[in-house]
């Protein structure tokens, strides 16, 4: 069957850890290791969207109403823009007193101006009289708005009045700005005298300064003999200039006549070449290297003339030695004139070669000259720095009050002329009325409403989802306790228990439900190491016991012999399903060495099942799980029996499970859905041995919880909506 074949192909892809129990090899890849991603949050909000959406449109609803029932307001405005008097500002900051009002920001000051109790609770008396029908709305009369408008260069700002008239909101507004002129005239005239005042003493003050420095001037001149020193700084200035130029021309030279210097002893065939370039220099410009007629160039002029007769005698031997031997006279005439050319011409090479080194001397030796003398003159010049120095100081003071002392008598006759105002109004945009009401913005409301109704109803969605992915968090479980989990048991009516314990044996063998109990039965044949299993659960009422009962139903279903044990000795659970079952059982044997335990096993008790009772309590009951006859009794039974299913109490509450499971072959821990949180599994795992422990089943998963398990994927993987319908 499908079911079957998609849990083999599970089994196929998780191996086998060293105690043989099936665990993912890679924990973290575990379909229940998947955590809750914020998108599982939306997609809640979007499956509740029947319960937020009328909540969130109810919310709406109410605030557009509630806001049809508001007075409506209406708003007047205007722009105004205001200057500040330059003047006045340059005057607060020659005071330089401890507190600068002109440090802070001064559209601050009118602001607090313009929303001053002074001035507008007569206006707002005044036109409260002229508009009495707005005393009697329960709200507030007037609003005042002000909003200085940003990346102005100057300041500008926008005025506006709210109330519940429109007449009333204008003339509000203009007497708002007529208030505010004289207001601030008022306020400003007295300090504006003030000012003057302290200018007028600052000017004065100025001018004895000024006096006093110009005095100190004329006598630090005459001290110091400064017409004097400054013209020898001047001549001196000069006279370093033409050193460094004589220099400049110098090294100039120097560049020029070393390389070519370098290339003739080198190079002594580019003879001809070097004399040809240091002719045209000279010719070019002859007196700027000192070179004259009868020195250099006359020695390059008579070298060449040798080389030219050189050339003309090498070419009439040449002619003769076609005609005569070398032996002949001509020839041998020729051939002395030749030589002798030769020897002149290397003579005057050398006079040149030493008259360019000589020069090249020279020029390094002046140069050196007019750099120390350059250097030695400037040297002076720190004799006389402090002079200048103290000089330059003085001048730039005198220069710097009266600089000050101009611009404070600018100020006074501008503060003169500006009638005691510190500032400069000029309306931008006069007032006028909006066109429509501005309060209540019905848009507003109903928005505020929807989000407010929208955000309550989310949060309790929200956190509804949140405390159930506690109890849901599967992932968690076998993370922490390195469990598989073995089985998802769907839900299922209790009234189909009640009406009939054994129904599972009723139901269509392809139903979910008995796919289940197959997966749950398969996982144990594939993993058990003995035949012996006890199911066991934190708490009551956790379905451990229809668990193990329809388990062995399942099991039944086989070829294989199976034998259902009830093991809550001190609630026994099963006696109730199985009603019309013997009381003796299991506690009975173990009391009594009168009967074997086969006696006391009922044989097929529902179809090829057989049950064995619990017994009668006793109040020895822990002393005889953990006897000898027990653990016989489990060996015999091994012998008959293919698979023994025990039913027994909570592990946490009682220790007659930990003894059973110490002497059993394998547990399976049996945890609800959405009771059993993961803490308590924890708990319960540390109280069994570890080594025996096959995994957890989940009971009674309900279809609608599967959003709280993580992404559709990992419920895939368990099989909680395959094939999920209301047939058991």
């Amino acid at each position: 069957m499908m079911w079957e074949k998609f849990m083999l192909s599970k089994s196929k892809s998780i191996g086998e850890n060293r105690n043989g129990y099936i665990m993912n090899q890679d924990p973290n890849k575990n379909e229940f290791s998947q955590e809750i991603e914020l998108l599982q949050y939306a997609k809640v909000l979007l499956h509740y969207w029947w319960f937020i959406g009328p909540i969130s449109l109810i919310g709406a609803g109410v605030m557009m109403v509630y806001s049809m029932t508001l007075p409506k307001k209406y708003r007047a405005e205007c722009r105004f823009e205001i200057f500040e008097n330059q003047a006045i500002q340059i005057a607060g900051d020659i005071n330089n007193s401890n507190y600068n009002y002109w440090d802070k920001n001064p559209m601050d000051k009118h602001m607090i101006m313009l929303r001053s109790s002074k001035l507008n609770g007569v206006i707002r008396e005044e036109v409260l009289n002229q508009f009495p029908g707005l005393k009697n709305i329960n709200l507030t009369s007037f609003t005042i708005n002000l909003d200085p408008v940003e990346g102005a260069d100057d300041d500008i700002i926008d005025i506006s009045i709210d109330s519940y008239s429109k007449e009333a909101s204008l003339q509000y507004l203009k007497l708002l700005i007529a208030g505010y002129e004289k207001l601030r005239i008022s306020s400003n005239s007295s300090e504006v005298e003030t000012t003057k005042n302290s200018m007028q003493s600052k000017v004065e003050d100025l001018d004895t300064q000024i006096n006093t420095v110009e005095k100190e001037i004329v006598a630090f001149k005459t001290r110091n003999n400064f017409v004097f020193v400054s013209t020898k700084i001047e001549f001196d200035q000069k006279y370093i200039a033409e050193l460094l130029e004589n220099a400049n021309k110098n090294q100039f030279a120097l560049d020029i006549l070393k390389p070519e210097l370098d290339r003739l002893k080198d190079n002594p065939e580019l003879a001809n070449e070097v004399f040809d370039q240091l002719i045209e220099i000279v010719s070019q410009n002859n007196s700027r290297y000192s070179m004259t007629q009868t020195g250099l160039e006359q020695d390059i002029q008579q070298w060449k003339d040798r080389q030219l007769s050189k050339y003309r005698i090498e070419a009439q031997l040449k002619i003769m030695l076609k005609k005569y031997k070398l032996s002949h006279p001509k020839v041998t005439s020729l051939t002395d004139q030749l030589e002798i050319v030769e020897v002149e011409q290397d003579v005057f090479r050398k006079n040149i070669f030493s008259s360019l080194k000589g020069r090249i001397k020279t020029l390094e030796a002046q140069n050196k000259n007019y750099l120390i003398r350059a250097d030695q003159i400037e040297d002076t010049f720190g004799q006389n720095a402090g002079v200048i120095s103290q000089l330059e100081s003085y001048v730039k003071q005198q220069q710097r009050l009266s600089d000050l002392r101009n611009s404070l008598h600018e100020t006074i006759v501008a503060l003169s002329g500006s009638g005691g105002d510190k500032y400069f109004t000029r309306m931008m945009r006069e007032p006028f009325m909006i066109g429509g009401a501005v309060w209540p913005q019905q848009s507003k409301y109903i928005i505020k409403g929807f989000l407010v109704c929208f955000s309550i109803s989310s949060a309790l969605i929200l956190l509804n989802f949140f405390l159930k992915i506690k109890r849901f968090n599967f992932s968690r479980i076998s993370r922490e306790n390195q469990l598989p989990c073995l089985a998802t048991i769907p839900h299922f009516p209790a009234k189909l228990t009640k009406k009939n314990p054994f129904f599972l044996n009723e139901v269509p063998k392809s139903s979910v439900l008995a796919e289940s109990y197959r997966s749950l039965r398969l996982f144990m044949e594939k993993n058990m190491t003995g035949k012996i299993v006890i199911f066991t659960s934190f708490g009551p009422s956790e379905g451990k016991t229809s668990t193990s009962l329809n388990t062995a139903l399942c099991c039944s279903w086989t070829d294989k012999k199976t034998l259902l044990i009830d093991g809550d000795f001190r609630r026994a659970t099963l006696r109730k399903v199985f009603e019309n079952a013997s009381k003796e059982g299991l506690m009975d044997h173990l009391k009594s060495s009168g009967k074997a335990i086969d006696e006391y096993i009922i044989k097929n008790a529902i179809g090829a099942l057989d049950y064995l009772p619990a017994g009668s309590a006793d109040e020895f009951i822990t002393e005889l799980i953990d006897g000898k006859k027990i653990k016989e009794s489990f060996m015999q039974l091994r012998e008959v029996y293919d698979l023994i299913i025990i039913d027994t109490a909570p592990a946490v509450r009682v220790i007659d499970t930990v003894h059973l499971a110490e002497i059993t072959d394998s547990t399976v821990i049996v945890v609800r859905a959405g009771k059993t949180l993961a803490p308590n599994v924890s708990a319960t795992v540390k109280r069994l041995p570890k080594d025996k422990l096959l995994g957890f089943v989940v009971n009674d998963f309900k279809s609608n919880d599967i959003k709280f398990t993580g992404s559709d994927q990992a419920t895939h993987g368990y099989g909680y909506t395959y094939n999920y319908n209301k047939e058991y």
